[in-house]
């Protein structure tokens, strides 16, 4: 049995407790510092890649003079920045990539009749081309919720 561990050694060479030590301590040193500042530069953008403005940023409504977004109207800027904005606001991509990929909405239905919301409810439920539906994604309350948003954007 001797002999067998003696070959072992021989091929692999001596183990030295202290060199193995420190190739450990090395390795988690180095592993520590790569997580660490992996955390802190996740933590430090709070930018989203396809938004020009930081996600903490105001809210995109129009009613910038003070006036507060009523509940509903709060509710349908969370629906707009979750299924919208992703085509609808503006985006700021390199190699000469579109501003937006739908239609700018901002101010279109600020003075929409009821005949053109209800254009508009169609248009969000059903889709047209080069937009999804949302009849599966959306109840009847998000739409208007979301419909009393964008007659405030």
């Amino acid at each position: 049995m001797q002999a067998v561990e003696w070959g072992l050694r021989a091929r692999i060479g001596p183990v030295i407790p202290e060199k193995l030590m420190l190739r450990s301590k090395i390795f988690f040193m180095a592993v520590a510092g790569i997580l660490g500042l992996a955390s802190f530069d996740a933590g430090s953008s709070a930018r989203l890649l396809a938004q020009a403005k930081p996600a903490a940023a105001a809210p995109i409504s129009a009613k910038s003079s003070g006036q507060k977004l009523s509940e509903q109207e709060t509710r349908g800027e969370g629906f707009f920045l979750q299924h919208c904005s992703i085509c609808h606001l503006p985006r700021n991509l390199k190699f000469g990539s579109p501003a937006t990929v739908g239609p700018a909405l901002s101010g279109q239905f600020k003075t929409a009749s009821p005949e053109n919301l209800n254009v508009l409810r169609g248009y969000i439920l059903k889709g047209g081309p080069g937009m999804p539906g949302f009849q599966y994604g959306l109840e009847p309350k998000e739409v208007d919720d979301l419909i009393a948003f964008l007659k405030t954007f």
